[in-house]
């Protein structure tokens, strides 16, 4: 006998159901970056756009943006 079972996933649930304890927060848990370079690959946009955010907060010595787009590098440039 074959039966569909139809589920139905909420992204919210996720940390009730495998109990996440992560309570990382990149305002306080990201260390003084002075002296440092980094590069960001898919910096101009997206996540790595917030990963050069966090970064700069800290005050990094200098931070490199790489994407293939030079349209989202000039506006990430902008806006950073």
């Amino acid at each position: 006998m074959n039966k569909i079972i139809e589920t139905h996933l909420c992204f919210k649930d996720l940390p009730k159901m495998f109990g996440s304890s992560n309570k990382f927060d990149p305002n306080t848990n990201i260390p003084e970056l002075s002296g440092r370079v980094y590069v960001v690959t898919g910096g101009s946009a997206g996540i790595g756009y917030g990963i050069s955010a966090h970064i700069l907060q800290h005050n990094c010595e200098r931070l490199y943006l790489i994407s293939k787009k030079e349209e989202h590098l000039a506006k990430a440039q902008d806006n950073l």
